[in-house]
């Protein structure tokens, strides 16, 4: 099954050209991993977005299985908790209501049990080896357990597609390992399809079952997997 279908997929933030991409046909099959690189300004976060639905092509289409539950792993912190005392607990637990309230409807998750969401986020923070620092504030976070916490949330909702931007943006190589095995773990034991931004061409030779390159507007297959 295709898990991604991108057909003659054109983008520009005006809708007019100058495109940043132009007639990308692609196809993502179930349960691979594909890394995709390119230059800065390229476009790779710009067609995250797209695949996340938080843009529209310009042109062409880009589309995922209805119904299809997608986690997303972001490369900067999108957290304004330097301050603000609130544990990584709670914080995922806040993050689950606010979701299944948008994805089942306010009535429906105010049924839901405060034991089973702090549950479920705690079994999120376990699968990535946080269930210890559960009541650690998120500010008190280092930069990989914050790679970790991330994935977490990504994790919370049982996703089919992982989406993740730059994943060891930040990391030591040995943090960076630790977050791609953690990846790699999740992957083979849920049959998740992965797609990640990549920088980092090593992890993306090791990890990846396909390498596409964003360049000049359009995606192609890479020679860096057989480099």
């Amino acid at each position: 099954m295709n898990m991604v279908e991108i057909s003659n997929l054109s983008f520009s933030y005006s809708g007019h050209a100058p495109f940043l991409f132009q007639s990308v046909t692609e196809t993502l099959t179930d349960g691979s991993w594909t890394s995709i690189t390119g230059e800065s300004g390229s476009g790779k976060s710009t067609l995250i977005r797209l695949m996340l639905g938080l843009l529209k092509p310009s042109a062409g289409s880009i589309r995922v299985p209805r119904g299809t539950r997608i986690g997303f792993v972001p490369q900067a912190s999108d957290y304004a908790y330097s301050d603000f005392p609130i544990t990584l607990l709670e914080a995922l637990t806040i993050y689950e209501r606010l979701r299944t309230r948008t994805e089942k409807g306010i009535l429906a998750s105010l049924r839901i049990g405060k034991t089973n969401l702090r549950d479920s986020a705690l079994l999120a923070l376990e699968s990535v080896d946080l269930g210890h620092r559960a009541e650690a504030l998120v500010s008190t976070l280092s930069g990989g357990e914050m790679k970790r916490f991330y994935l977490s949330r990504a994790l919370i909702s049982s996703p089919a597609l992982l989406i993740l931007d730059e994943p060891s943006s930040g990391l030591d190589p040995k943090r960076a390992e630790e977050i791609y095995e953690l990846i790699r773990h999740v992957h083979e034991k849920h049959h998740l399809t992965v797609i990640a931004v990549e920088h980092n061409l090593g992890a993306a030779r090791r990890y990846s079952d396909r390498i596409l390159e964003l360049k000049d507007g359009r995606l192609t297959e890479s020679e860096a997997l057989h480099a």
